[in-house]
């Protein structure tokens, strides 16, 4: 990997990994990544990290030499100049290259995935607005700030870690396309369109190509999560249960062709009623953005209009300080 040698990282070797999360124990396993596992891990120095590593290598027909190139792109993207002061994106401190193991080492003391806090009631409403607006910011950044823009891809509620005061880390990078490495998708990966469960169907009218408009489609999924506690699987993603939910309270049309007055709808989960921060304004506004960012037909919203609807939530205008 003599092209991540200029920067100034480092290089772990497979037992230095080994001794890091104490021979990847199953105690020190937080969850899965999309293509292998992440573990907790603490320094001899006594730092804590997180440590994501490579599994199934012939999965999904991608090969050693194409997760090499994964673990490179993600490397170097992580040490841009222009990117790796964002708050919301996960720092790197160092890489494993070896036959035997293939990983990266970030500087994170983590408590959780949000897919693993999906369903937890101590994962409150002002901190799921948190994780929401923060990520948001993040891909606004990614999208509109940063030139040329970057697509993340495989945006999903598994690959966004919270810290103790619950700000959330947006990490794995493995499907990056754009800024220094253009818009080429990888050949191995043509049948690899994002993560399960928050891949956008209508990609295939895109020709297999991804836009913004994919990640917000990914972004809309784990707000969706976010709101109904909800986890989305890949068997089960959790935009078709709302979108049956959704059916099932759209307006009708009158006898005289126009449509009445529905009532407005909520996917807020009930047990958040209450919670400190929350108004069931917000739990529609809420959930007429993350409709609408998954929406197949219509126009979805851009990162910035998903940025400004979320700032406008009566739970950021009330607690902000404890949003922000």
């Amino acid at each position: 990997m003599e092209m991540l040698r200029e920067y100034d990282i480092i290089e772990f070797s497979h037992a230095e990994l080994d001794d890091l999360t104490s021979n990847f124990s199953q105690a020190n396993l937080i969850g899965e990544a999309q293509f292998g596992k992440v573990y907790r891990g603490k320094t001899q120095q006594g730092q804590d990290v997180t440590v994501k590593i490579w599994e199934d290598l012939g999965k999904f027909a991608v090969g050693r030499d194409e997760h090499r190139s994964q673990l490179a792109k993600e490397c170097i993207f992580l040490m841009e100049s222009s990117v790796n002061h964002h708050p919301s994106l996960v720092k790197l401190l160092g890489y494993c290259c070896e036959d035997s193991l293939l990983g990266v080492v970030y500087d994170l003391k983590p408590v959780d995935t949000v897919h693993n806090l999906i369903d937890n009631d101590g994962f409150s409403w002002l901190h799921r607005i948190k994780v929401a607006i923060d990520i948001a910011h993040l891909l606004e950044f990614l999208h509109y700030h940063h030139k040329p823009q970057y697509l993340v891809r495989n945006i999903s509620s598994a690959h966004i870690m919270v810290d103790q005061d619950y700000n959330p880390v947006l990490f794995d990078f493995c499907m990056l396309v754009g800024g220094l490495f253009g818009d080429v998708q990888p050949i191995a990966h043509k049948f690899v369109l994002g993560a399960p469960g928050y891949t956008d169907p209508m990609i295939i009218n895109f020709a297999g190509k991804w836009w913004k408009v994919h990640d917000i489609f990914s972004f809309g999924t784990v707000l969706l999560e976010l709101i109904s506690k909800r986890p989305s699987e890949m068997k089960k993603p959790v935009h078709y249960w709302a979108e049956a939910q959704y059916n099932l309270n759209k307006p009708k049309k009158s006898l005289f062709g126009c449509f009445a007055l529905s009532k407005k709808f909520s996917l807020v989960h009930k047990s958040f009623e209450e919670d400190l921060g929350f108004s069931q304004h917000d739990g529609y506004k809420i959930t007429d953005l993350a409709m609408r960012s998954v929406e197949g037909n219509g126009v979805r919203p851009s990162m910035k209009e998903v940025v400004q609807t979320l700032a406008r939530l009566h739970a950021v205008c009330r607690h902000g300080h404890r949003v922000y």
